[in-house]
């Protein structure tokens, strides 16, 4: 849901730079117009522009808009890299969390027991790509045409737009191994934080000392070759008494709680926090508003196919 919410601004920000960029500077000469009576309106319509730029030396000499598409683009695909980036290491043998299908795969031209994921990586090499691209767009931009940087944008859309349909079938068709993740959840005293919060708001612990007496539990711990599975309230009040001198006497259902995995996600309940029904919550919103981006979308298509009409028929009249 985070990915999501990240690519609901990623629209956003298109559908902004669309509306500047769908502007016309048809009739704008070298930046100072023409001496004849040229219709620029009904230019614009016809080509499917929403409206016209009312400066001619801007219109000419100005192409911020294609910068700007750029880098909403840019801000996309490393969204996507940071996604990219989180499958790959979950991809690793170490963590085992998830594989991917066949089709985005490929072999290792030498241990031919390994199965690499060719499909992001050629993700997060077009997002190399495209960053390297709008550097140099942005440095040709401040030349004197500046129309250098023009000449890399359609490249880059339909660079970004292979590999969001790349990453978008990696996706769906991803085997997510929920036990794995279950089974590394519990490691490496991942909810020892919770256990500290457990110390403040079942017995009125100051969190600095509540975080102190868990970290002298953990080290306690590891020096006896023991994990979080084997606390006990006894250990706890070792680990207190030498911090602070006393127990603090939390019982095991309450240290069980607290390091139960599951159990410190349903805790998180505020706005937009992991809770089932926080999730649930944002899913709802975020369908809600996929219904309205995909409105946005035909709208501005619509203006698109509008002038392509209206330019046939005005073909057809000339012609007749």
């Amino acid at each position: 849901m985070g990915f999501v919410r990240a690519l609901e601004r990623d629209f956003e920000r298109l559908s902004q730079a669309f509306r500047r960029c769908n502007v016309s500077s048809m009739g704008c000469g070298a930046g100072t117009g023409s001496e004849f009576l040229l219709n620029r309106r009904r230019t614009a319509e016809l080509m499917g522009f929403s409206s016209v730029l009312t400066n001619t030396k801007d219109a000419y000499a100005f192409m911020d808009f294609g910068i700007e598409a750029f880098t909403a683009m840019s801000i996309l695909m490393t969204n996507v890299d940071r996604v990219a980036t989180d499958l790959l290491v979950w991809y690793t043998y170490e963590f085992g969390f998830i594989d991917f299908a066949d089709r985005y795969c490929g072999t290792s031209s030498i241990m031919a027991q390994k199965k690499n994921p060719h499909g992001l990586m050629y993700v997060t090499e077009n997002i190399s790509k495209l960053l390297g691209r709008m550097t140099g767009a942005i440095v040709q931009y401040r030349n004197v045409s500046g129309l250098g940087s023009l000449k890399e944008v359609g490249f880059s859309f339909e660079l970004t737009a292979r590999s969001l349909r790349a990453m978008s079938g990696i996706m769906t068709s991803m085997k997510v191994k929920g036990d794995r993740m279950r089974q590394q959840s519990t490691a490496a005293w991942a909810q020892s934080s919770d256990l500290a919060g457990a110390m403040v708001s079942e017995k009125g612990l100051p969190w600095r000392t509540a975080y102190q007496i868990v970290a002298i539990l953990v080290r306690q711990s590891m020096e006896e070759g023991k994990g979080e599975h084997d606390v006990t309230p006894e250990m706890v009040d070792r680990a207190a008494i030498e911090y602070s001198g006393k127990p603090i006497g939390l019982s095991a259902q309450e240290i069980k709680k607290a390091l139960d995995p599951l159990e410190c996600v349903k805790a998180r309940t505020l706005i937009g926090g992991p809770a089932p029904d926080q999730v649930k919550k944002q899913i709802e919103e975020s369908r809600q508003a996929l219904l309205a981006d995909q409105q946005i979308f035909e709208e501005l298509l619509g203006q698109v196919k509008a002038g392509e009409t209206k330019m046939a028929e005005a073909e057809r009249a000339l012609l007749s």
